[in-house]
């Protein structure tokens, strides 16, 4: 019998490592995805509607730089913005650089018309003059120089849908910081927000990774003192999370921002299923010294099996509600973290059941503490501390409990469902002190396009239109948080203002359409592509705005779209609102909308499978009660200190469902084996003294897994890592002390009925 089994347990070692050694080798194939693009619903017709546009009037994918000259306005300031424009230009991956050398600034002197850009080599002494008139130009001021004129700002436009534009972005980058040597200056924009996102993302599973396993090994060591009972879970685990990441390789998915967060939420959960095997076999062999090792091993595997197979269920499905979202990402890591787990669940009762077997006197080998004592009977004095603490205080557990969760549905109401994009990064961050600085200074990083499109040619020609597309500026640059408004309705202006000699009075629309068509054919500007196409039938009308918020950028496309569809109401004209804002906006309620629902399909199919299993509705209702709790909790505290339910934080809830109901079901488990030998509240400290241990210990790893994703600098995981650790805690303290008050109550009432 035991040739059988060894020669078993010898096949499940050696098949699996060979299968962990190919996985192993497919890892560094798997893409990491440098772009929130992916985040987009690309199945929306704003995605479609924004790559239409796009096509014709190019990226509306930036980088932002802003300088202070250190000696102001003069010939240095000149120089400097000419040169770096020039090397900004020869980048690949560059598709154009807006900057006070490439925009034209549209003069009249005389008779004569003038459209050149302000600064070039050949700028003459007179720089005074040169300030003045370029100062006097709105397509300039609070976009390329700032009103004082002493803050320089270039942007640059990526080529759209480029296929690294990490590598470009940090050729960006190195070519600012050698040519900009003197001054201060700041980058921010699309493209640096979305560089900041993946390379933080690449620093957090460099870091995360090692930290959790480091801290895993820590727990271990401390739980069980041995050489087996750390060595052989740490292996099972790391052969789980080679198999959980190795599934992105072969479903085609790919490193992000949010399937970064896998590695160390696999390891955290399945560290869990081991410590309860591997305490089920100490606590056999304590109870039972002189049985057999491989029937203490059988035995515990039959114990343990179930509850450990319910909450693996249960955890997938929690990750698994996550694949009905409509963010690609978010789909992803539902998908892989619920396979995952089951991956855990299985390499847990054949990988270490098999080390165990082949290995037994390792877990007897212990490491030594020097005078440190960490015994067993300690622990049980602590546990027997407890069970005190439950039937003594059972009133105040419970009226505790109630006041907490009454306060916590009261600050719960004050969530507000949003994102605010640059708090995604912390206030120390250079692209979070950058964005401040260039929105201080020129405008906001965020740009919202008014899309119109007529089928007639030469449509927006007429004056007609024309003013209706310069009431349309008027009123949504009076909306607040909107700094500046451009189409060709400017252009169109300086033109008339300049041939009239400068005179303001005649910065104003044309009188006649032939006179509109009259200055075209004067000097076509190459500028005007970026607002209008050929045809004079499609414009594009830019909003810059430092609302940072998805709400606030949700409220003002609203605004936008129905001032719009006042001024332009007759169908000929197709209107949309478009750009990666926009985007990012719906994308960000898509999320938190989304989670709502994969929150409701994990509590219901959890409490559906509670109910088959322990087949009594009172026990499945019982079962999630001390998990509700928690999640209650989390929603008060988020409440109660403004913690926003954005695209982050919003999944804690359809995940945590699935995670803190494990301890719950092996609880419940273990009451139901004890209630066939004991009372109710006996079998209530039975169960404590019997699976204390083991769930107070896999409460705190899965803790500290989640604190450490809080050291992120990338706000979102920051606060995903102090919220499910909370949640952990708040688990703990319903299942070791909310749930057997309750039972301890019915108890009572049981034994005065009788």
């Amino acid at each position: 019998m035991r040739q059988g089994g060894r020669f078993l347990s010898i096949s499940i070692l050696v098949l699996f490592s060979v299968i962990t050694i190919w996985l192993s080798s497919l890892l560094p194939k798997i893409p990491v995805q440098k772009t929130v693009d992916i985040f987009y619903d690309k199945s929306g017709g704003t995605y479609r509607k924004f790559q239409s546009w796009e096509d014709l009037f190019g990226s509306d994918d930036r980088v932002i730089v802003a300088w202070r000259s250190p000696t102001g306005f003069d010939h240095t300031a000149v120089s400097t913005v000419i040169a770096l424009t020039e090397k900004l230009e020869s980048l690949d991956g560059v598709e154009e650089v807006k900057s006070l050398s490439t925009v034209s600034d549209i003069w009249g002197e005389g008779y004569d018309f003038y459209a050149n850009p302000p600064f070039s080599n050949d700028v003459d002494s007179d720089l005074l003059q040169l300030k003045d008139r370029i100062l006097f130009n709105p397509i300039f001021v609070d976009n390329l120089i700032s009103k004082d004129g002493t803050v320089f700002s270039w942007i640059v436009f990526l080529e759209p849908r480029i296929s690294d534009k990490s590598s470009v972005i940090e050729s960006i980058i190195n070519t600012i910081k050698t040519s900009l040597n003197i001054g201060e200056y700041h980058l921010s924009g699309s493209a640096i927000v979305d560089y900041y996102y993946t390379k933080y993302m690449e620093n957090d599973l460099r870091t995360f990774l090692p930290l959790v396993l480091l801290f895993i090994f820590l727990v271990l060591l401390i739980t069980f003192r041995s050489i087996g009972g750390v060595l052989f879970p740490f292996l099972t685990i790391l052969v789980s999370l080679v198999w959980t990441m190795s599934l992105l390789y072969f479903f085609g998915f790919a490193i992000n921002n949010v399937t970064t967060i896998i590695p160390p939420i696999i390891v955290a959960i399945g560290i869990a299923d081991s410590i309860h095997f591997v305490a089920e076999v100490l606590q056999r062999r304590r109870i039972a010294p002189e049985k057999r090792f491989s029937d203490v091993l059988s035995g515990s595997v039959l114990e343990i099996f179930k509850p450990c197979f319910l909450t693996s269920i249960t955890t997938a499905i929690g990750f698994a509600s996550l694949s009905v979202s409509r963010i690609e990402p978010v789909r992803q890591m539902g998908i892989v973290a619920s396979i995952g787990v089951i991956f855990a669940l299985v390499i847990t009762f054949t990988v270490l059941p098999s080390l165990l077997f082949l290995f037994p006197s390792l877990l007897d080998k212990r490491f030594e503490f020097g005078t440190v004592a960490w015994g067993r009977f300690s622990f049980d004095r602590f546990l027997y501390a407890l069970i005190e603490f439950d039937r003594r205080w059972i009133a105040w557990i419970l009226i505790s409990a109630v006041i907490l969760v009454g306060g916590s549905l009261y600050y719960a109401r004050r969530i507000k469902t949003e994102t605010s994009m640059i708090n995604y990064f912390k206030k120390n961050t250079e692209v979070y002190k950058s964005t401040v600085f260039i929105q201080n200074t020129l405008g906001g990083i965020h740009f919202i396009n008014i899309s119109l499109r007529a089928p007639k040619e030469d449509y927006f020609m007429s004056v007609a239109n024309l003013r209706r597309l310069e009431n349309l500026e008027e009123k949504v640059g009076s909306l607040p948080k909107v700094d500046k408004v451009l189409s060709v309705v400017e252009y169109l202006k300086l033109m008339n203002r300049a041939l009239h000699s400068n005179n303001q009075e005649f910065f104003a629309l044309p009188e006649r359409d032939s006179t509109v068509k009259q200055y075209l054919l004067l000097y076509d500007l190459d500028d005007l592509r970026d607002f209008v196409n050929d045809e004079w039938n499609w414009v594009t009308v830019q909003v810059r705005t430092h609302e940072n918020s998805s709400l606030g950028l949700m409220k003002l496309v609203g605004e936008i779209k129905e001032i719009t569809r006042t001024l332009f109401p007759n169908r000929e004209v197709e209107v949309s609102v478009v750009g990666r804002a926009v985007l990012a906006a719906e994308t960000n309620e898509l999320v938190s909308q989304g989670q709502i629902k994969s929150l409701s399909l994990a509590f219901v199919l959890i409490f559906i499978l509670m109910f088959l299993v322990f087949r009594s509705i009172r026990v499945g209702i019982l079962s999630m009660v001390p998990n509700i709790i928690p999640l209650i909790l989390n929603f008060g505290i988020m409440g109660a200190f403004g913690i926003r339910l954005d695209s982050a934080t919003s999944m804690i809830s359809a995940v945590g469902i699935g995670i803190i109901v494990d301890d719950t079901i092996h609880f419940l488990h273990t009451l139901i084996k004890n209630l066939k030998q004991l009372p109710l509240d006996k079998a209530v400290d039975e169960v404590i003294m019997e699976k204390g241990r083991p769930i107070i210990f896999t409460s705190v790893i899965l803790f500290f897994g989640f604190v450490i994703l809080s050291l992120s600098r990338f706000s979102p995981t920051a606060a995903f890592g102090v919220l499910s650790s909370v949640l952990m805690v708040n688990a703990l303290i319903s299942d070791l002390l909310i749930l057997p008050a309750i039972l301890y109550i019915l108890a009572r009432l049981k034994g005065r009925s009788s």
